[in-house]
């Protein structure tokens, strides 16, 4: 009798992760360990900060000449990737869920963890296809998600840093000099987008920041260490200016600081 019951039961359905590794994590070997300097324009400056861009380097095209990058950064609660972008700490790390080209994506999604280790930075890349849209994942099977799939380093960084703090998007322009070892990206047109207390990644209204643009240079050897010169004479400035830590003072999660 029981074992009749037990038959007529229905089976109940395995779990499946909404997201799967499209092919194997990976480092760019370029790249792996580099210098990366950031240089603070005004939006004033963004055309001619372009031509001279396109005269000394070689403009890179993927989809389109202008990518639209879109990143959910995750933290913990207490914000420690912040804090420790924002106190200099030498060893840290940083996490994110990335895409390009739609506002959330229905199929590709990149998981990456950015690492620094003084002046040396590098970023840890996973290619993931979404089963479902990202706008009908909620965050707890996103996170649930994630850590049933992401290679072992990055599964420990994903539960550490599992909440979702804020969706950085922005205009971005490519380019680069094999001669130099050099990638340069041009990036613009700012906008942050809250998600504490969200169910699932979302736009909305956002808080945009019109006033700055960004030139990152990321090098290897023999890339020349002062880069400045092959901006001139464009006027900028060395920063760190993290997008996360922007987007953090931006949505409020921390006081303003003239340093961002």
């Amino acid at each position: 009798m029981a074992g009749s019951l037990e038959n007529s039961l229905p089976l109940q359905k395995q779990w499946e992760p909404p997201l799967q590794l499209t092919e194997t994590a990976s480092v760019d070997p370029t790249f792996a360990g580099r210098r990366e300097i950031k240089y603070v324009l005004d939006r004033s400056n963004l055309d001619l900060a372009r031509e001279l861009m396109e005269s000394r380097f070689e403009r890179v095209v993927f989809n389109r000449p202008v990518s639209v990058v879109r990143s959910i950064y995750f933290d913990t609660e207490q914000l420690a990737t912040c804090h420790a972008n924002l106190d200099g700490v030498g060893r840290r790390n940083k996490v994110r869920l990335r895409w390009y080209d739609q506002p959330l994506p229905d199929e590709q999604v990149y998981f990456e963890v950015k690492w620094r280790r003084s002046l040396v930075t590098g970023k840890f890349r996973t290619p993931l296809k979404l089963q479902r849209p990202l706008a009908d994942l909620s965050y707890h099977e996103l996170r649930r998600g994630l850590q049933a799939v992401l290679p072992n380093n990055s599964q420990a960084l994903a539960r550490i840093y599992d909440q979702p703090i804020v969706l950085v998007e922005y205009q971005r322009e490519h380019f680069m000099c094999q001669e130099l070892g050099l990638r340069m990206t041009l990036d613009y047109d700012l906008v942050f987008y809250d998600q504490a207390g969200t169910m699932r990644p979302k736009l909305g209204m956002g808080v945009s920041l019109p006033s700055l643009a960004l030139i990152e240079a990321k090098s290897v050897p023999p890339a020349p260490r002062d880069l400045s010169r092959l901006l001139h004479p464009l006027g900028q400035r060395v920063s760190r200016c993290s997008k996360y830590v922007h987007g953090c003072v931006q949505v409020g999660r921390i006081p303003g600081s003239s340093t961002w």
